[in-house]
């Protein structure tokens, strides 16, 4: 909601699991921690609104722990841009 409401035109979530931390373990198997990832493309114009937004209201003192990084985008196909 923080991207959106920055103006992020939308997003795509992976889910994945984390594999930096050792895992718990219930009755002797590993339970790896669950994340998302939500990938953003977006004009240049916007990055450093987007970013602020999610770190304000999403960030790492918050309950959402959020970790925000940028990188360029060179070339994209398949957004209904073509």
């Amino acid at each position: 909601n923080a991207a959106r409401n920055a103006g992020a035109p939308g997003g795509t979530v992976i889910h994945g699991k984390g594999t930096g931390n050792s895992a718990e373990k219930f009755y002797n198997v590993s339970i790896a921690e669950e994340k998302e990832v939500i990938l953003i493309v977006s004009a240049a114009s916007q990055k450093s609104e987007i970013m602020r937004s999610i770190l304000e209201n999403a960030g790492p003192g918050t309950p959402a722990g959020t970790v925000v990084f940028s990188l360029p985008v060179s070339e994209a196909v398949g957004f209904g841009l073509i």
